[in-house]
């Protein structure tokens, strides 16, 4: 098999996703720093950001359906076109009337929602992009891509946050977006899966059975609750916990502050990579199973450490902990992910990953809702002990017969 180095198509999305995904990044951390400098508690920015991922959760179904019936290819150009339109004239908005709350919930939702149009479109294209035997390995650099865009783009927005306005950023992104846009003009479909549905134009409520028809076939409904369950106690730890400690416990300035959040994409990003070049995973249940188990050890042992070490100290080896949580957490669910996305018709992935991102998006908002909340109302060390007890606790109910 040629190296997945050498693919054209992997190189598009490398360079030319890579792009889009620092702007991105840039402007999440810009949006997150400005919210937290101008509001009292965690409360109000996991509220919002519950508000951001909700609403498009409602209508992610819808929108699996949709995927499903565009040209993957074509959508995805048209969605960096729009995003990169959008951002532009965001920027003209901002420069003129400056930047408040309401239009920070305006870019939150909006960039979620497109971002799940996004997800959802990338999954349904990868296996007509790749073949199955690379398709392990694809995801996982394109996770080693999203950590390493990620930490480039935490560390610019801490420096562009000192020496320019906001609405900078968002024509930055912007561009960003129309350049990923004239990329993405170059990919190449080179593989057709199965199908299940006609080439005649269905309704929704026809696709909809189709795929929750094709759920209960291939047994996987248990796994995308299962899944959104550990969204529910992990989630809020990236969205709130994470940047409430940084700025209210160990109180880290913008540029500190933005360094320190690098840590996690850091972790992610030596996981992916390890992972590329490691062999297959053939026993995905029993790798996501030990896994998990990590993870809620980690989040407890960060829950101690807020406890028990003072200001500096404390810093130092809770960093430690988020560097070794976000590398379990990066490939935790790549083995079984892969195994779920080979059993599901090329036809209706959009669809079936809808479905999943649905419920997975809810316990999500609900995660940022209650740790918003915890946050607000008991000791940081706390949260982070209780939601590690109840990971361990959720990964009893992980069961063998989702991955055969």
């Amino acid at each position: 098999m040629k190296s997945i180095w050498k693919d054209k198509n992997f190189n598009i999305l490398l360079y030319g996703g890579g792009i889009s995904l620092i702007g991105s990044y840039i402007v999440q951390m810009s949006i997150i720093w400005e919210m937290l400098d101008h509001s009292d508690g965690a409360s109000l920015i996991g509220s919002v950001m519950a508000l951001s991922i909700i609403i498009p959760a409602i209508l992610s179904s819808f929108m699996g359906t949709f995927v499903d019936r565009r040209n993957p290819k074509k959508l995805m150009i048209y969605l960096d076109s729009f995003q990169g339109i959008l951002f532009v004239f965001l920027f003209f908005i901002t420069n003129q009337w400056g930047l408040n709350l309401y239009i920070n919930i305006f870019i939150i939702i909006i960039a979620s929602f497109f971002n799940i149009l996004y997800s959802l479109n990338i999954t349904a294209l990868y296996p007509k992009l790749f073949d199955k035997e690379g398709l392990q390995k694809t995801m996982s650099i394109n996770m080693f891509l999203h950590s390493m865009t990620n930490i480039i783009g935490i560390s610019l927005a801490g420096i562009m946050l000192l020496y320019m306005e906001v609405s900078y950023i968002l024509l930055i992104n912007g561009i960003t977006f129309l350049l990923s846009a004239f990329f993405e003009r170059f990919l190449e479909i080179k593989f057709e899966g199965k199908k299940v549905m006609n080439k005649e134009k269905s309704s929704f409520k026809e696709d909809f059975k189709i795929a929750f028809h094709e759920i209960k076939k291939i047994e996987i409904l248990g796994y995308f609750i299962f899944a959104a369950m550990l969204n529910l106690s992990i989630v809020g730890l990236f969205y709130i916990g994470f940047v409430f400690v940084y700025k209210n416990v160990f109180l880290l300035t913008a540029d500190k502050f933005s360094m320190a959040n690098t840590v996690l994409p850091i972790g992610m990003m030596l996981a992916s990579l390890l992972f590329t070049f490691a062999p297959k995973i053939n026993n995905a249940y029993k790798f996501l199973k030990i896994n998990v188990y990590l993870q809620g050890i980690v989040i407890i042992s960060m829950g101690l450490i807020l406890y028990y070490f003072n200001q500096s100290s404390g810093l130092i080896i809770f960093l430690a902990c988020v560097f070794i949580f976000a590398f379990l957490n990066s490939v935790a669910s790549v083995p079984a992910r892969t195994v779920i996305m080979k059993k599901i018709p090329q036809d209706i992935i959009g669809k079936v990953f809808g479905v999943n991102h649905t419920i997975g998006a809810s316990a999500t908002a609900l995660s940022n809702v209650l740790f918003g909340l915890m946050l607000d109302n008991m000791k940081a060390g706390m949260v982070f002990i209780a939601a590690g007890i109840f990971t361990i606790i959720i990964n009893l109910f992980n069961k063998e017969k989702w991955y055969e």
